[in-house]
């Protein structure tokens, strides 16, 4: 397998505390991330407080469902199966 080398583009940005690594010559879109893309941010703040709010909705009723014996399997949701006594 041959070795890819590294990009030697020196006026791409580049965030080490974001876990990212250096691009390869194969890698043109330097808009993988946030910090190398030309917006600043990809959501709106409105866009933002709505998924907030939409996970505080789904919380309550992911926990009422594991506590009544659902599960989830392969991202779909499983019935609890009845006990026999």
């Amino acid at each position: 397998m041959a070795v890819l080398h590294k990009s030697q583009n020196k006026d791409q940005k580049f965030e080490p505390k974001e876990g990212q690594r250096g691009l390869l010559c194969s890698n043109k879109d330097l808009s993988r991330c946030p910090s190398l893309s030309e917006k600043e941010y990809i959501f709106s703040q409105e866009t933002i407080n709505s998924l907030i709010e939409l996970g505080d909705v789904l919380k309550p009723i992911r926990r009422r469902l594991f506590a009544e014996g659902y599960t989830i399997v392969n991202g779909k949701l499983v019935k609890p199966t009845p006990q026999k006594i």
